[in-house]
């Protein structure tokens, strides 16, 4: 019975795992051979035999044959651009004629496919490697954004600023999304800046996956230390956050309550929508977050981002935009970070703006509500903007320009 099981259930779902979601790093790989390993030696009269010996008995493909045959398909989706992967920081390439059909050759691997990044060369961890990229302490480029620089001559580089204020985008976009709003609060004397976090945008790590939210708060205040060195010492330091950005956001003001003057959270992810999350899909999640981590489980619906139909499309044509969905393990923690959440608000202290619209479809504005509501500070306030979605930043013109004037007035009273 167990046989049956075996070939029509598990080996059906490791062929998947192998071929079709192809792992890319080493530790998935892993946790994949564990599961045949464990369901090859529990097939009667195969018990004793060792782990190689039982695929042979079971005529299957050896681990090691496995293994290239993984990272051939792999690479044969990176060079095709089956996988939305820069090949390029992966491989030297060479264009060639004179082999067998192929227009390119790989000269040397830059990083093993099967290895994370944080083997990538450059500088160590947590140094800048150019004006437009840091390393994280997992050894990964992330794509940074200094919207100053684009406004202002190098004669001006070194003038006072107000205040510094980070924005945090949401899950599957990327930062180069949020120049109106970074050029509104250079006018007001800001200096902004952002990076694409890990997995998203220009930056490196699996498309919208993360092991931890951890992860992206170490990544934040690794980022502003870095910009804050180069400014007097008692700038006044800002988080603007989306979204995903928002749960970051207020993660990050909760490990270090003394470090932000002020955080602004635009329609954040901060409590899971009533009713939304059944026990068992919490158990299917869990589940599938183990065994095929970057599983996309569920599709972002484009048309509840924004009433502005321009924005929505602008959203969908994005190259550098995540569309495939939300992944299982980044679903997972993205829950334990609700559960870190809810904990913490009745020890905020530290000022907040939060604004939600009430037709949000994809974050909860309850979790906004329950946020002001529990939070010990004096300084807080909340909006909620009737008949808006999302992107409450991005609606139609006019509603944008009432969210947007919120956000400046309320950082420009502040710096």
């Amino acid at each position: 019975m167990f046989l049956n099981l075996y070939k029509s259930l598990i080996r059906p779902n490791m062929e998947y795992a192998s071929c079709i979601w192809n792992p890319m790093l080493l530790k998935d790989k892993i946790v994949i051979e564990n599961v045949q390993r464990r369901a090859t030696k529990r097939l009667n009269g195969l018990t004793n035999l060792s782990y190689e010996q039982r695929l042979r008995s079971l005529g299957l493909p050896s681990l090691e044959y496995r293994r290239k045959r993984s990272d051939l398909i792999q690479m044969f989706k990176i060079i095709n651009n089956i996988d939305k992967v820069d090949k390029d920081k992966l491989f030297t390439m060479s264009p060639i004629t004179f082999t067998r059909g192929h227009s390119k050759k790989i000269l040397k691997p830059v990083s093993r496919l099967e290895s994370s990044s944080s083997e990538q060369p450059g500088k160590a961890n947590g140094v800048a490697v150019s004006d437009d990229q840091i390393i994280n302490s997992r050894g990964q480029k992330l794509f940074c954004k200094y919207w100053n620089k684009e406004k202002q001559s190098e004669d001006s580089q070194n003038q006072d600023y107000r205040g510094l204020v980070f924005v945090a985008h949401g899950l599957a976009e990327h930062c180069l999304f949020y120049k109106e709003v970074a050029d509104l609060l250079i006018n007001k004397g800001f200096y902004v800046f952002s990076h694409d976090h890990a997995g998203h945008g220009q930056s490196e790590g699996p498309r919208s996956h993360i092991d931890t939210f951890d992860h992206y708060v170490q990544d934040v205040f690794q980022h502003i230390d870095q910009v804050k060195e180069k400014f007097p010492e008692k700038t006044p330091v800002f988080i603007v956050g989306h979204s995903m950005g928002g749960a970051i956001s207020v993660l990050s003001a909760m490990s270090r309550p003394q470090y932000f003057t002020g955080v602004v959270l635009i329609g954040p992810a901060i409590q899971a929508s009533p009713g939304a999350i059944s026990p068992i899909k919490i158990m299917a999640g869990k589940v599938l977050a183990r065994i095929f981590p970057q599983m996309c489980i569920e599709k972002l619906k484009t048309k509840d981002l924004s009433r502005d139909p321009d924005a929505v499309k602008e959203y969908e044509d994005d190259k550098l935009v995540f569309h495939d969905g939300i992944k299982a393990k980044w679903g997972l923690e993205l829950l334990r970070s609700f559960d870190v959440m809810k904990a913490g608000f009745a020890k905020v202290d530290w000022p907040f703006l939060v604004l939600h619209g009430d037709h949000d479809k994809m974050c909860a504005v309850e979790g906004s509500q329950t946020l002001y509501d529990e939070a010990q500070s004096k300084d807080k306030q909340i909006k909620i903007y009737k008949g808006f979605y999302h992107q409450i930043h991005k609606e139609p013109r006019d509603d944008r320009d009432t969210v947007l004037k919120d956000i400046v007035e309320w950082l420009d009273q502040r710096a």
